[in-house]
């Protein structure tokens, strides 16, 4: 797996290399471990920007306790879909 990691590292260094600057946070900080989850997950890559938003709705309802049972209901119904396709354990 750590190679693995590094190569995300990479890669997401590369996308940026030839601009010469980054978004340090949201181009590296953010991104690698989600990537690295939902590789971990087995989460199809058609898939990858939806758990992405999840997570950030999700931190983003943390700080809006008034939108935090919708973002509840939104992870829910992703996690029986992934379920569903066995990309989960039960």
């Amino acid at each position: 797996m750590q190679g693995r990691v590094h190569a995300i590292a990479h890669h997401l260094l590369d996308q940026v290399q030839s601009r010469g600057e980054m978004d340090l946070i949201d181009e590296y900080a953010f991104p690698l471990p989600i990537m690295v989850i939902v590789e971990l997950l087995g989460i199809p890559p058609r898939d990858h920007g939806r758990f992405r938003k999840l997570v950030l709705r999700s931190g983003q309802a943390a700080f809006r306790p008034g939108r935090s049972q919708g973002t509840l209901r939104s992870a829910g119904s992703f996690e029986k879909q992934l379920r569903d396709k066995g990309l989960l354990e039960t």
